[in-house]
């Protein structure tokens, strides 16, 4: 919990670290569960045998005299132990509500990172499926080519063979159709900043 604000800090590894985090959680806060139950058993413990204790002085003291330690001991030393631990118990209550307002907190933020990461990698999907799609149209387009490809120069540099310009073409299309896909899918918040 000391460490929480540390590692929600960096966005890159946010993610990865709440998943680890709500790995280690359910085992300390099953720990922590636990003692929180024992303590009230030790309590519930402490106050039936207090009172059992005072019943069975009573029954002595009906048959003969008791130690002054005996009744002290129960005057001080069983009121102490039930204020301790109803002390401890209240101090650790809210503590168990905090392990479960991490968990939900944890798990708020990794969905929300989550569904960041699915949108970005959707959009990247778009941005490069619309320019692909684009080129290859492009490329289809064009018809046959009835000009054999020589690798050998022709001399003349005003010519560009039509698969060459083909090609040029498709990679042109692709990378305005991506770049036209990315304004249109990009927030209008994001548009202004760049």
């Amino acid at each position: 919990m000391e460490n929480f604000s540390q590692v929600t800090k960096d966005p890159k590894t946010r993610l990865e670290s709440l998943k680890q985090i709500l790995e280690k959680i359910p085992e300390e806060y099953l720990y922590y569960s636990r003692y929180l139950r024992d303590l009230k058993a030790h309590k519930t413990v402490i106050e039936t045998n207090t009172t059992n204790y005072q019943i069975c002085l009573k029954k002595i003291e009906n048959i003969s005299n008791i130690p002054q330690y005996w009744q002290e001991f129960l005057n001080k030393t069983c009121p102490l132990w039930h204020r301790q631990i109803e002390t401890d118990i209240n101090y650790l209550s809210p503590g168990k509500n905090l392990f479960e307002q991490m968990v939900n907190t944890i798990r708020g933020m990794a969905e929300i990172d989550q569904a960041e990461s699915d949108r970005r990698l959707e959009r990247t999907i778009q941005i490069i499926g619309v320019g692909l799609g684009t080129g290859a149209i492009i490329a289809s387009s064009s018809g046959h080519i009835d000009v054999p490809l020589t690798l050998k120069p022709t001399g003349k540099l005003d010519t560009i063979h039509p698969v060459i310009l083909t090609l040029i073409l498709s990679i042109l299309a692709t990378l305005l159709a991506g770049i036209i896909t990315w304004y249109f899918t990009n927030t209008k918040k994001n548009r202004n900043r760049f």
